[in-house]
């Protein structure tokens, strides 16, 4: 099993001089963060709907039977981070099952996840408010107690039935 982090970062213009070195110092500190956890960061991109970061907890050689737990704190570090910089941060966290390997062939390939769980964080991100960090059901009962989980409303989400 793997945690994954997607995290949607808005409020920034990467074509300004500013903007740039804002992403650069966001993207340090989400680093940081990550790494103070042993999570991986796998993806990063920038779109016309702002920054995109997948984080993965669980791969080897960083497995621990606590990386969920892990994700979530490193995400109340990362929503720290995004407030000082002024920038809004949305959340989704998920654990569970997924695919995590090479893919593409000998002229371009990288490593990845996919998989259901990995598709359910990006789709809580999307849901998340402001600074809000949504979490699945498998990722709060993987938690240690360290993490106070807040019910919420069930959402709806592209892909998933009830």
């Amino acid at each position: 099993n793997i945690s994954v982090i997607f995290i949607n970062g808005a409020g920034l213009d990467v074509m300004s001089t500013k903007g740039a070195a804002t992403a650069q110092e966001l993207m340090v500190e989400v680093q940081k963060k990550c790494y103070q956890h042993e999570g991986t960061l796998n993806k990063f991109m920038i779109d016309d709907k702002g920054m995109l970061f997948l984080l993965v907890f669980g791969l080897p050689p960083l497995v621990h039977t606590d990386d969920p737990t892990r994700a979530v704190l490193s995400c109340f570090d990362m929503v720290k981070v995004f407030k000082r910089l002024e920038l809004v941060g949305r959340f989704g966290v998920t654990t569970g099952r997924s695919y995590c390997g090479v893919c593409g062939s000998n002229r371009r390939m990288e490593y990845t996840v996919l998989g259901d769980c990995v598709n359910l964080a990006a789709r809580l991100m999307a849901n998340a408010n402001e600074h809000s960090i949504l979490c699945d059901e498998d990722t709060k009962n993987r938690c240690s107690n360290e993490v106070i989980f807040n019910a919420l409303a069930p959402i709806k989400v592209k892909g998933k039935e009830g």
